[in-house]
């Protein structure tokens, strides 16, 4: 009776059974955009026009904006915050006293008070690089008072749009830092 049990159970298990053919799994497809658009001409124009009355001075061993700074870079905050695909590039500038390594603090420290700036009127952080240049790049090279003022200073420009190559290798790749 055991046998007969078991060949019925055997049995009926074997019928239950159905080979299922195996599936084929599609990989999730890749979507990278069909064209990466930059700023049109017209936005990075619109940005430039702003930047030619842009004036950021500092006094001396400062990076305190002064309310004309301020004046001026809350006219870019307006027309950046229409044009949120344009990005700029903030310098930082010193007059040549002070050591090199001091001067290039203190410019980074003047670009990162535009920048902060910038965000508090509503600019998006993308939208804005620093760098420091120290006292590298002077508009004046006489060592008169107003020579070091003209130099102690933030310029801005718009920052060149990447590639459509590049976007997509970054956007493969993930973030690198």
């Amino acid at each position: 009776m055991n046998r007969i049990t078991l060949s019925v159970v055997l049995a009926l298990v074997s019928g239950c059974v159905r080979a299922v053919p195996p599936v084929a799994l599609a990989p999730a497809p890749v979507t990278l955009p069909a064209e990466v658009e930059g700023p049109s001409r017209s936005a990075i124009a619109e940005v430039e026009a702003v930047l030619n009355d842009v004036t950021v001075r500092f006094e001396f061993d400062s990076d305190l904006l002064d309310p004309q700074a301020m004046v001026s870079l809350q006219k870019l905050a307006k027309v950046l915050r229409r044009n949120k695909l344009v990005s700029i590039v903030i310098a930082g500038n010193c007059d040549e006293r002070g050591t090199e390594e001091y001067n290039m603090l203190l410019a980074q420290r003047r670009a990162e008070s535009a920048r902060q700036y910038l965000t508090l009127l509503g600019v998006t952080d993308t939208q804005l690089d620093t760098i420091s240049y120290g006292s590298e790049k002077p508009l004046s090279s006489e060592k008169t008072d107003e020579a070091y003022s003209i130099n102690r200073r933030d310029d801005v420009s718009v920052k060149p749009s990447g590639s459509v190559a590049s976007f997509s290798s970054r956007a493969l790749r993930g973030p690198q830092e």
